[in-house]
C-alpha cells in the first residue's frame, strides 16, 4: 500500500513527494529519540535500584506472589522477575524485556526444548505488562502535543490489569491441566499374542491331565452298562446272521 501511494502521487502531485518523505523521516527520528531519552532515565533508575539492593527487597517482598505464580526458582530468579514485574508497572517496558529474558534462560534446564509453565507465565506477564503509570505512552503523547496526557493512566491501568488476570487463570489452568496429562500414564498394551485382563484366558492343553480325564470316563458305571449293552446287541446280529430262517 505504501509503494502504491507514492506511485500515485508521482503522477498526481510529484511536487510533495519529497516533502512529505522527509518530514515523515524526521517525525519518526524525533519520535525514537524521545523513546530513547525516556528508555535512558527509566534503564538508568532500574539499575541504580539495582545496584542499591532494592530489587533484591523488592523481590524478597514478592517472594509470596513470585513462588505462587512461577513455584520455587532461585534467588537471581526471582531478582529477575521482581525487576521485570516492577519495569512493567513504570511502563518501561525496554528494562522489563530484557530480564524477563534472563530469568527464562537461567529457567531452562540443560537440554530442555519445551518451554516450562512458569516460562510461559512470565512471558504472558510480560505481554500483558500491568502498568500502575504508563510513563512511554504519556512521553509519546506529551511528545505529540496532547493537552492531557496523563488521562490514559487510569483506562491504561484497568485494561492492563484485567488482561493480566485473564493470562495468569488461563495459565494456572493450562499448567494444572499439563500436570494432569504428565501424571496419568498411558492404558498398557497387551502383548501380542496374549488375552486382555477382561477374558479369561482358554485352559492350557495337558497330555496327561486329558488322557486320565478319559480313563476315569470310561470307568464310570454308565459307560459299563453301555459297553454291556452294545456288546448284547453285536451278539444277537451274529446269532440273526447264523440262523438260516431268518
Amino acid at each position: 500500500m505504501i509503494a502504491a501511494s507514492v506511485f500515485w502521487m508521482l503522477f498526481t502531485d510529484p511536487g510533495n513527494v519529497l516533502s512529505t518523505a522527509l518530514a515523515a523521516s524526521a517525525s519518526g527520528v524525533q519520535l525514537a529519540l524521545t523513546l530513547v531519552a525516556i528508555y535512558i532515565v527509566w534503564m538508568g533508575i532500574v539499575q541504580v535500584a539495582i545496584d542499591a539492593g532494592l530489587v533484591d527487597a523488592l523481590a524478597k517482598l514478592m517472594e509470596p506472589v513470585i513462588r505462587w505464580l512461577f513455584g520455587k526458582q532461585s534467588k537471581e530468579v526471582n531478582g529477575l522477575i521482581a525487576t521485570n514485574i516492577s519495569a512493567n508497572m513504570i511502563g518501561a517496558g525496554a528494562a522489563a524485556t530484557p530480564a524477563a529474558i534472563s530469568a527464562i534462560e537461567k529457567m531452562a534446564k540443560p537440554g530442555q526444548t519445551q518451554a516450562s509453565t512458569a516460562m510461559i507465565m512470565l512471558f504472558i506477564l510480560s505481554a500483558t505488562s500491568m502498568q500502575i503509570l504508563p510513563t512511554t505512552v504519556i512521553g509519546i503523547l506529551e511528545k505529540n502535543g496532547a493537552a492531557n496526557a496523563s488521562n490514559v493512566i487510569l483506562p491504561t491501568f484497568v485494561v492492563s490489569t484485567v488482561t493480566t488476570l485473564i493470562g495468569v487463570i488461563l495459565v494456572k489452568i493450562f499448567g494444572a491441566t499439563r500436570r494432569v496429562s504428565k501424571t496419568t500414564p498411558p492404558p498398557a498394551e497387551a502383548p501380542r499374542g496374549t488375552h486382555p485382563p477382561s477374558a479369561s484366558p482358554p485352559p492350557p492343553f495337558v497330555r496327561g491331565e486329558t488322557s486320565m480325564h478319559l480313563n476315569a470316563a470310561e470307568d464310570s458305571p454308565l459307560a459299563k452298562r453301555g459297553d454291556a449293552l452294545a456288546a448284547g446287541g453285536a451278539k444277537s446280529r451274529d446269532a440273526e446272521e447264523g440262523d438260516p430262517k431268518s
